[in-house]
């Protein structure tokens, strides 16, 4: 069964060759999000975008779940943030001193 209807709810550029797209989909009486990555300029397509099989499809129903994740992703980044914010800045040191000072090396 063919997609009947698509309508581009978004896009917005993952990195300089590719996007992604978020589309809203009906296919019979079911309606779906579609969160796809399309290639940009890819050889052989005449400038037109790819879509890939890199992305997710999913029924409406499901998209208030979703959002309830996203937002405690969310949450969890911003506060990762501000507790690293907060912490005094660390000496780094590489792995060979690391590993020669624990030998008894000279540094």
């Amino acid at each position: 069964m063919a997609i009947e209807k698509q309508i581009l709810l978004d896009s917005f550029d993952k990195n300089s060759r590719e996007v992604i797209k978020l589309h809203l989909q009906e296919l019979g009486e079911n309606r779906y999000l579609d969160l796809r990555v399309w290639l940009l300029d890819e050889p052989g397509t005449n400038g037109a975008e790819q879509s890939t099989e890199r992305g997710l499809t999913l029924h409406v129903e499901l998209l208030p779940r979703l959002i309830e994740a996203l937002q405690r992703a969310d949450e969890l980044l911003r506060q990762s943030k501000e507790k690293a914010d907060q912490q005094p800045a660390v000496c780094q040191v590489g792995r060979s001193q690391l590993g020669r000072s624990r030998l008894g090396g000279g540094a």
